[in-house]
């Protein structure tokens, strides 16, 4: 989404914005948080910049810059603010003129469900006839029309024109999802969140936080932000009540265990049918009932719709207007997405559960609605969390009947080097099925499932590459089965 008009202000606004005393009568032209990107007539802001960086941003035109410490340099104005997260956020607003305090913004963060909790938002207020954007790990924009960008959650420089782009194009709606890296690298700076979610914490990303203790203290992190007002939690997690029970402002407790105690807004969801073609959701609140009808199927779909719900609510919209809207969406990109060409004879599902939590959600409930055989299809990121890999074989093995084996963005590690690493979970990995090349995996699982079959194709969902070793190369697995089953009619 490109940028509708030129913003600028003066040096000595800016710097006075942050509490500073400039002289210096020049026009800033961008703020900017990547080295790479900055130019002319910027104010480069990094927490701790290092002289050569502060060099480097000079020669590439910054007028300014924001940080935490000054390392020692005097070629340019440098404002040194103890809060560097405060200050980029103020420089950000005030630059961007304030573009979230005109748009209702929820931000959803949690292990799983933070895409499909914000497209389900997103979808449903456009359903209701309101201007809406999406950021996220599908891209952002209207959805049907996303844009990709390289992080889940947005550098803030890129994210803070991205929300003044989206204001200047009338947007009243903007839903996004707030990354445990985004929050720890305080992305979300001068956002205004109207309601923040927190779906649950399992393991991930233990590559960057080290202990889960760290991980789950960036995803506090989003709900003690001075720009957050209001809180929906999903109580059902461990984390959730840990959050909850920390929250001073307004909460939205949920679940579908029970009716939460305690607090003075909350939503119970009870699963009245549940089925591989539809689900029904009665969803009881503190001041309201309703049902959802959707064609999502799973019981963390479930959790996802009374989440989105709640969010909505929170945000202003009518209960039963919120259900009406959550029942129209009928897929999210890769989240469980069913695969309808009329060659398949089997139920065939996309999924980017690519965590041990995730793919237990997904296979236990596929074991539980199945009448014949389950499949899966899954491979591990290399050079990421490797603890991760053992536990996923084990619940490959523990639902499955059939469990095929293959790569998943290896990046530089050696693909069957991986594989060995989820096969070591395995009590019997002598029955696994390994096709280290992805797309013959597919080939296989394809040719070998039959009527009846629940077929899920695990970890890559909507993305559309796969980073091998001598880079990324084009591969989607909706677009492989499409081209296999086409194969398979001219054969």
């Amino acid at each position: 989404m490109d940028v509708v008009g030129d913003y600028q202000v003066s040096l000595i606004d800016l710097a006075t914005n942050i509490g500073y005393v400039e002289d210096n009568d020049l026009i800033v032209t961008g703020i900017q948080t990547e080295l790479d990107k900055v130019i002319e007539g910027d104010v480069w802001c990094r927490s701790s910049p290092t002289i050569s960086e502060c060099e480097q941003a000079k020669e590439q035109g910054a007028v300014a810059i924001l940080c935490q410490k000054n390392p020692g340099y005097h070629g340019c104005s440098i404002w040194e603010c103890e809060d560097y997260e405060h200050a980029l956020g103020l420089v950000l607003n005030y630059f961007y003129q304030a573009p979230t305090s005109d748009m209702k913004v929820v931000a959803v963060t949690g292990t799983n469900g933070k895409t499909t909790v914000s497209y389900l938002c997103t979808m449903a207020m456009r359903y209701l006839q309101q201007q809406a954007l999406l950021v996220g790990t599908l891209g952002r924009g209207v959805p049907g029309q996303l844009k990709p960008q390289r992080h889940t959650t947005p550098p803030a420089s890129e994210l803070h024109q991205t929300l003044a782009s989206a204001r200047d194009q009338d947007v009243e709606f903007v839903a996004m999802e707030a990354s445990s890296h985004g929050l720890d690298q305080g992305r979300l700076a001068g956002v205004m969140v109207d309601v923040a979610v927190f779906t649950n914490l399992t393991h991930e990303h233990l590559d960057y936080h080290q202990t889960i203790k760290s991980y789950l203290e960036a995803k506090q992190k989003l709900f003690t932000l001075k720009s957050v007002a209001a809180s929906v939690i999903n109580v059902d997690d461990p984390s959730g009540e840990m959050i909850a029970a920390k929250i001073t402002k307004a909460k939205w407790a949920c679940s579908l265990v029970s009716v939460p105690r305690g607090f003075e807004r909350w939503s119970y969801g009870a699963v009245q049918e549940s089925s591989l073609s539809a689900t029904t959701i009665k969803i009881l609140t503190h001041d309201t009932s309703c049902r959802i009808e959707t064609k999502l199927i799973g019981q963390f779909n479930c959790e996802n719709l009374v989440l989105a719900h709640a969010a909505l609510c929170m945000s202003g919209v009518d209960a039963n207007d919120a259900a009406r809207a959550l029942g129209s969406v009928d897929f999210i990109p890769g989240r469980m997405q069913r695969i309808d060409f009329k060659e398949l004879v089997c139920d065939v599902y996309v999924d980017y559960s690519h965590t041990p939590s995730a793919l237990e959600r997904v296979l236990s409930e596929m074991d539980r609605l199945k009448t014949a055989r389950l499949w899966v299809v899954f491979g591990c990121g290399g050079n990421r969390d490797k603890e991760k890999r053992a536990l996923m074989g084990g619940i490959a093995e523990r639902y499955a009947d059939e469990v095929i084996l293959t790569e998943d963005n290896s990046r530089s590690e050696d693909v069957h080097a991986i594989i060995q690493d989820i096969q070591s979970g395995m009590k019997s990995p002598q029955y696994a099925h390994i096709y280290p090349n992805r797309y013959d995996a597919i080939k296989f699982v394809l040719r070998e499932a039959r009527e009846s079959d629940i077929v899920i194709i695990a970890g890559k969902g909507h993305e559309t590459i796969m980073e091998m070793k001598d880079g990324p190369i084009d591969f989607s697995d909706v677009a492989a089965i499409e081209a296999i089953l086409s194969r398979q009619c001219v054969e």
